[in-house]
């Protein structure tokens, strides 16, 4: 990556290294490598990783240098010319002598001079040169000056720079070769566990490092590259891309035996155990950018493995610590002969059809002498893909033959990789060395954090996954009726000796690993990068400052942004059609409707008149020539422009503003109405507009989601129903009318899309949040960094007290040590003795009660009532959080009445007990009298106190569920500093109201739940 990108300290700006040019932070930093250079895959994202957290300035807005300064590095540097009668300055003669001409300095003798120039970017509009100084040129114009300066140098300042220059070159020398002991005072136990010291011992880890990389990337870094490059180098980048290629057609090719195995096969390939099958079968990623991902770090193996066979196995060893078996070299051998072979394409058969296939072949090609074979469907065995190489694709679509000698040595070289054990000395062979060399980070220098690396070695567990499967039924059709029983058990054999923990594989080496480096990091916990301001008005995240009111306003403004929006797609009059929105009559129903339905397609909701009528009538001066009987097309194209800029904003409002925010596919991946499958994610509950989402990474790792409910606020929730109900027909009429590009029948149901184009990504969101973030409080926040901060910042509202569990929970990612009860939310333990008496009285176990027996048919998930109530008041918390000072204004009017009556009684009590003091000679009923009332005046304070801060908590009209619940919060009240109390309370019965409490209340009272069995 440092060949790519660098950083100037001294300026803070990104240069880019392929055309010596500074690079514009933000979305400026994917922008110009992708479309400039053509960068992607893991380059790209390395780079936008580690420089987006960066606070960089840019280029277009900081000052230029000062005339006559030193170059700056890495930029490039130009001939031009300076004008001598101002400050004008360009690369081009011409320009120079029309400026002469133009700008009337008069005559004279000497009008410009030539000198040495800069500029941040070299685009035309973006030009802003100044004069560098180059020793090695005298013709500017304090040459003189500056060629003085340096002969005065003393020799001190020589000694002392040369002394620095070597004492850094040999610093970087050391810092390549890493730590070379081991002790207690040096060792990572993450990196003790793998062993990676001792392994490399004193080699140059960034030169492993580079060995181990992918040089696709480089192949289309631009013409400054192009230029630089040998012929051995390019030479290599296209041996390099059609072993990717090769590798490619493998993996696609195996993915076929996806759908030619039994189930449960697939069940005991994604099992690591011999003993029981894994609950989701194996199978192909969900997006292509994971296979994209996967399929990289495959490509980065086989390259690891032909540099070191070019270098030799000796060599390799000693630069790289790269070890082979003999059967690996072997196999590396026919590969790389396969790879660099200029011979002619034989006509052998290639060995890859499968038994089945290959006795239809040969009868095909005995039945029909021409041997064209075209309805036999082998042409669909290897489909070359469009980077192949020229002339090596026949007319039929098929590989040739040579490309098949080639990937059937790259799948061998694959499965042998994998096929291995496992001694002591676990570096024997090429795949656990390859994982080794991935754990090496040059930038910042040192070994690669157990999060990032175990998604590296997931990448390689399921591409190996799927070549064992392959390996094991390669002899077998691909009807996967016509596959036998004896193919299926002696795949079950092989599963248990190569790929299954405890079989001293390479396999059980890495899924090992996996299980440390996941254990490593949760008793680790996150990498630490937020902190509050001791003012606590901001917090600090990755070194930036954020302000709370900046944060929230910026929020705020963007609802108004949405309405002017809206007010533009509604012909000015959206503020009268929004109030005509009557929430609280909208009928919806909680359960799933059938394909394409939802609440704007219910009969009931008629009186919204859901579809394109309301909105075209509004717009129909705008978008239709009523004298020409046809539509305005640049008018519609403007208006379907608004809806896309609508999509982007509320897309942003429905994240921020539903309450704490999920990972962005969450939001990304709704539906307005149902599928074939699945249940919509958008309903009216109550007046409200109510999202259901799945959380995406135990969905994606479990393939069973949790469902959770936010809610947004009044005026959102007014868009998101003009969204679904008027919109959206609106936008389909509009395309199809004027034939443009319209969405396709499987992008319809969801809410995020424009046009023709696919669901948007959670990149999409990211970049504009950041955009908004950005202009709002000065710090670029994508969907990461918002969660973060937003996720913190949620701790610190009043009244979302998050309950102490982390110790207990371990901060499971699929939160195996912790059952969540899904009724209220709290985490219980319904597997061991403790089992609510009703359900035991009922012959099933609490367990088997919540999920099968009288479940709430009017929630959907499995989303009890006490639970959306829950996520509702969360929801509700966090819109009093952003809203700012006019929630907290209608607050203080609450507060202030209260204090008011509390004032008073504190007033009266005062007063009342200097009369009692001053009249000490009363009688004692009297003095009994003033006790009792002042003990009934506590009482009505503690009282008022219980009843405002519940109201607050929970709106104007709350109680108390129970008597019981009173009393215990009651109790709580009269507790005094040392003071202790039991309360007992069954399930359901409302003890978390007891802790979110405490925040309205005054005081603080430290509260612990024990469970009793």
């Amino acid at each position: 990556m440092e060949d790519i990108i660098q950083l100037n300290p001294d300026y803070q700006i990104l240069i880019c290294r392929l055309c010596q040019a500074a690079v514009r932070p933000g979305a400026g930093i994917e922008s110009h490598f992708r479309f400039v250079h053509q960068l992607k895959g893991q380059v790209l994202k390395d780079i936008k990783d580690y420089f987006s957290t960066l606070e960089l300035a840019d280029p277009k807005l900081i000052a230029v240098p000062e005339d006559n300064s030193p170059a700056v590095e890495q930029l490039a540097v130009s001939d031009g010319y300076s004008c001598n009668a101002c400050r004008y300055l360009t690369v081009a003669r011409d320009n120079i002598v029309r400026h002469w001409r133009e700008a009337g300095h008069g005559a004279a003798e000497e009008r410009w001079t030539q000198v040495r120039l800069q500029t941040w970017i070299g685009a035309r509009n973006h030009t802003r040169y100044w004069i560098v100084r180059d020793d090695s040129d005298i013709d500017g114009p304090a040459d003189t000056a500056n060629a003085a300066d340096a002969r005065r140098q003393s020799a001190m300042d020589e000694l002392i720079a040369a002394s620095q220059a070597r004492l850094k070159e040999e610093d970087a020398a050391r810092l390549r070769k890493g730590d070379l002991e081991e002790d207690i005072d040096r060792d990572s136990p993450w990196v003790k566990r793998l062993g990676w010291v001792r392994h490399f011992g004193s080699r140059d880890l960034i030169s492993i490092h580079d060995a181990a990389q992918w040089l696709r990337a480089r192949a289309a870094t631009g013409r400054w590259a192009q230029n630089q490059e040998d012929e051995e180098a390019a030479r290599e980048r296209l041996l390099l891309s059609r072993l990717g290629q090769s590798f490619d057609r493998e993996v696609d090719r195996c993915c076929w035996r996806l759908d030619s195995v039994p189930t449960e096969t697939l069940q005991w390939l994604s099992s690591i155990t011999s003993m029981t099958p894994s609950g989701v079968p194996f199978g192909r990623k969900g997006k292509e950018e994971s296979m994209s991902q996967y399929k990289s770090v495959g490509h980065r193996y086989l390259s690891f493995c032909w540099k070191a066979y070019r270098i030799g196995r000796k060599e390799a060893f000693k630069c790289w610590a790269v070890r082979f078996t003999d059967e690996q070299w072997s196999l590396l051998h026919d590969v790389a002969e396969e790879l660099e072979s200029d011979r002619v394409p034989s006509s052998h058969d290639s060995g890859f059809f499968s038994g089945r296939e290959r006795q239809a072949k040969d009868k095909d090609e005995d039945e029909d002498e021409d041997g064209d074979g075209d309805g036999d469907g082998d042409g669909d065995e290897y489909q070359d893909d469009d980077d192949s190489d020229e002339g090596e694709q026949g007319d039929e679509g098929m590989t040739s033959p040579l490309q098949d000698a080639l990937d059937r040595a790259v799948f061998r070289f694959i499965v042998a990789s994998i096929k291995t054990h496992v001694g002591g000395n676990t570096y024997t062979n090429s795949l656990l060395c390859f994982c080794a060399a991935l754990g090496i980070k040059p930038r910042p220098m040192g070994y690669i954090e157990p999060h990032l690396y175990t998604g590296l070695l997931a990448a390689i567990v399921w591409w190996a996954r799927l070549f064992f499967l392959e390996a094991a039924f390669e002899n077998q059709p691909l009807d996967r009726d016509e596959v036998g029983v004896e193919a299926v058990l002696a795949f079950q054999e092989q599963h248990t000796s190569w790929m299954c923990m405890g079989t001293h594989t390479v396999m059980s080496t890495i899924i090992g690993w996996m299980a440390y480096g996941k254990g490593y990091r949760q008793k680790m916990g996150g990498q630490p990068s937020i902190r509050w301001s001791e003012d606590g008005e901001g917090l600090f995240h990755m070194g930036e400052h954020i302000s709370v009111e900046d944060f929230t306003r910026t929020l705020r403004d963007e609802v108004t942004e949405a309405e002017k929006l809206l007010d533009r797609l509604f012909g000015g009059v959206w503020q009268p059609v929004s109030k005509k929105i009557d929430m609280g009559r909208i009928i919806d129903n909680m359960i799933r409707l059938g394909a394409g339905q939802s609440f704007a397609s219910n009969p009931k909701n008629n009186w919204l008149e859901p579809g394109p009528a309301k909105v075209m009538r509004l717009m129909e001066a705008s978008i239709w020539d009523a004298a020409r009987a046809r539509w305005k097309r640049q008018r519609i194209k403007k208006w379907l422009r608004d809806l896309r800029l609508l999509r982007e904003t509320l897309l942003v409002l429905v994240h921020t503003w539903g309450g704490l925010p999920g990972r962005g596919p969450e939001i990304t991946t709704l539906r307005h109405c149902d599928s074939w499958q699945l249940i919509r994610n958008i309903f009216i509950m109550d007046g409200h507009v109510m999202i259901v989402t799945d959380r995406d990474k135990m969905k994606a790792i479990r393939d069973n989601g949790r469902k959770v409910a936010r809610f947004v606020p009044d005026r959102i929730g007014r868009m998101i129903v003009a969204y679904i109900a008027w919109l959206l027909p609106t936008e389909r009429v509009l395309r199809r009318e004027c034939q443009l590009a319209e969405p396709r029948g499987e992008q319809l149901e969801y809410m995020w899309r424009d046009g023709s184009s696919p669901v948007w990504e959670t990149d999409r969101l990211s970049r504009k949040l950041a955009r908004i973030m950005q202009a709002g409080t000065g710090v670029r926040l994508g969907v990461g960094r918002y969660r973060a901060i937003a996720i913190e910042m949620g701790r610190r509202i009043r009244g979302l007290v998050m309950k102490q569990l982390e110790g207990k929970m371990d901060d499971e990612d699929e939160d195996d040590n912790v059952e969540i009860d899904p009724i209220t939310g709290e985490p219980v333990d319904c597997g061991g003795s403790w089992n609510i008496v009703w359900d035991l009285q009922s012959t099933h176990g609490t367990r088997i009660a919540r999920q099968h027996y009288a479940v709430h048919i009017g929630f959907p998930g499995k989303l009890q009532p006490e639970m959306i109530a829950t996520f509702k008041e969360i929801s509700r918390l966090w819109h009093q959080y952003l809203e700012g000072s006019s929630a907290e204004g209608e607050g203080d009017i609450e507060k202030t009445a209260v204090k008011r009556k509390r004032d008073s009684q504190v007033t009266g009590q005062q007063q009342q007990q200097r009369a009692n003091s001053s009249n000490r000679a009363t009688s004692r009923k009297r003095r009994k009298t003033n006790k009792e009332g002042e003990a009934a005046q506590k009482r009505k304070i503690i009282e008022d106190e219980m009843t405002d801060g519940l109201r607050r908590l929970l709106g104007p009209k709350a109680t108390w569920r129970s008597d019981k619940q009173a009393e215990c919060m009651r109790s709580i009240m009269a507790l005094k500093a040392d003071q202790t109390a039991i309360n007992v309370l069954p399930t359901g019965a409302g003890k978390s109201i007891l802790f979110i409490w405490q925040c309205w209340g005054s005081g603080s009272r430290a509260i612990q739940r024990t469970k009793i069995y």
